[in-house]
Protein backbone atom coordinates (compact mmCIF):
# COMPACT_ATOMS: atom_id res chain seq x y z
CA UNK A 1 0.00 0.00 0.00
CA UNK A 2 1.69 3.59 -0.62
CA UNK A 3 2.72 5.75 1.82
CA UNK A 4 0.37 8.92 2.63
CA UNK A 5 1.82 12.34 3.36
CA UNK A 6 1.36 12.46 7.11
CA UNK A 7 3.54 8.68 6.76
CA UNK A 8 6.08 9.95 4.76
CA UNK A 9 7.14 12.86 7.09
CA UNK A 10 6.76 11.04 9.85
CA UNK A 11 9.35 8.83 8.11
CA UNK A 12 11.81 11.52 7.80
CA UNK A 13 11.49 12.96 11.52
CA UNK A 14 12.18 9.43 13.24
CA UNK A 15 14.81 9.02 11.07
CA UNK A 16 16.32 12.47 11.39
CA UNK A 17 19.96 11.94 12.34
CA UNK A 18 22.66 13.73 14.61
CA UNK A 19 26.05 12.57 15.37
CA UNK A 20 28.37 13.81 17.90
CA UNK A 21 31.60 13.78 16.19
CA UNK A 22 34.83 14.42 18.40
CA UNK A 23 36.89 17.48 17.13
CA UNK A 24 40.09 17.10 19.33
CA UNK A 25 41.35 20.59 18.18
CA UNK A 26 37.95 22.15 19.91
CA UNK A 27 38.39 19.57 23.09
CA UNK A 28 34.83 18.21 22.66
CA UNK A 29 32.03 16.91 20.21
CA UNK A 30 30.71 18.85 17.81
CA UNK A 31 27.16 17.58 16.97
CA UNK A 32 26.64 17.62 12.99
CA UNK A 33 23.35 16.63 10.70
CA UNK A 34 23.03 15.66 6.70
CA UNK A 35 22.54 18.07 4.80
CA UNK A 36 18.97 19.27 3.47
CA UNK A 37 18.09 18.77 -0.28
CA UNK A 38 18.47 22.69 -0.48
CA UNK A 39 21.71 22.60 1.27
CA UNK A 40 23.21 20.26 -0.71
CA UNK A 41 22.52 22.20 -3.91
CA UNK A 42 24.09 24.93 -2.13
CA UNK A 43 27.02 22.73 -1.70
CA UNK A 44 27.17 22.24 -5.16
CA UNK A 45 26.75 26.03 -5.95
CA UNK A 46 29.95 26.69 -3.38
CA UNK A 47 31.84 23.98 -5.82
CA UNK A 48 30.74 26.10 -8.50
CA UNK A 49 31.36 29.35 -7.29
CA UNK A 50 34.94 28.74 -5.99
CA UNK A 51 36.14 26.97 -9.23
CA UNK A 52 34.62 30.11 -11.03
CA UNK A 53 36.92 32.33 -8.57
CA UNK A 54 33.59 33.66 -6.88
CA UNK A 55 35.00 34.00 -2.87
CA UNK A 56 32.52 32.42 -0.30
CA UNK A 57 33.10 34.12 2.76
CA UNK A 58 33.38 30.93 4.88
CA UNK A 59 34.72 29.27 2.16
CA UNK A 60 33.44 26.01 0.73
CA UNK A 61 34.51 23.74 3.92
CA UNK A 62 33.40 26.74 6.32
CA UNK A 63 30.06 26.65 4.61
CA UNK A 64 29.53 23.35 4.86
CA UNK A 65 30.11 22.98 8.34
CA UNK A 66 27.68 26.37 9.04
CA UNK A 67 25.59 24.34 7.29
CA UNK A 68 25.35 21.16 9.07
CA UNK A 69 26.83 21.87 12.44
CA UNK A 70 24.28 21.96 14.83
CA UNK A 71 23.52 21.76 18.38
CA UNK A 72 22.05 18.14 20.36
CA UNK A 73 18.40 19.28 19.56
CA UNK A 74 18.96 19.63 15.35
CA UNK A 75 18.82 23.65 15.71
CA UNK A 76 21.80 25.19 13.95
CA UNK A 77 25.25 25.77 15.80
CA UNK A 78 26.78 28.65 13.66
CA UNK A 79 24.81 31.64 12.23
CA UNK A 80 25.97 34.20 9.25
CA UNK A 81 27.92 36.32 11.89
CA UNK A 82 30.18 33.52 11.71
CA UNK A 83 31.20 32.95 8.01
CA UNK A 84 34.08 35.00 8.00
CA UNK A 85 35.37 33.20 11.59
CA UNK A 86 34.32 29.70 10.17
CA UNK A 87 36.38 30.73 6.56
CA UNK A 88 39.68 32.50 8.22
CA UNK A 89 40.32 32.26 12.01
CA UNK A 90 39.02 28.98 12.97
CA UNK A 91 41.57 25.82 13.13
CA UNK A 92 41.60 24.56 9.76
CA UNK A 93 41.86 20.82 10.81
CA UNK A 94 38.81 20.91 12.67
CA UNK A 95 37.24 22.64 9.29
CA UNK A 96 38.57 19.88 7.48
CA UNK A 97 37.77 17.48 10.08
CA UNK A 98 33.81 18.18 10.19
CA UNK A 99 33.37 19.22 6.27
CA UNK A 100 34.83 15.49 5.74
CA UNK A 101 32.30 13.96 8.14
CA UNK A 102 29.46 15.81 6.94
CA UNK A 103 29.96 14.60 3.66
CA UNK A 104 29.92 10.87 4.68
CA UNK A 105 26.92 11.25 6.26
CA UNK A 106 25.43 13.27 3.85
CA UNK A 107 25.94 11.03 1.25
CA UNK A 108 27.93 13.82 -1.18
CA UNK A 109 31.37 11.73 -2.40
CA UNK A 110 34.62 12.68 -3.59
CA UNK A 111 34.14 11.20 -6.76
CA UNK A 112 30.81 13.31 -7.52
CA UNK A 113 32.84 16.32 -6.44
CA UNK A 114 35.68 15.13 -8.42
CA UNK A 115 32.94 14.91 -11.51
CA UNK A 116 31.86 18.76 -10.59
CA UNK A 117 35.04 20.14 -10.37
CA UNK A 118 36.04 18.38 -14.21
CA UNK A 119 32.68 20.06 -15.22
CA UNK A 120 33.33 22.28 -18.55
CA UNK A 121 32.99 26.05 -17.86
Amino acid sequence: MPLNRSEIIAADAAGRVIKPVAVPQWGGDVCIRPLTVREEERFWEVIDDVKNGVECPSGKRGAVVMMACCNADGTALFTAADADWLGSGANKDAISLLFDEIRALSGVSVEAQADIEKKPD
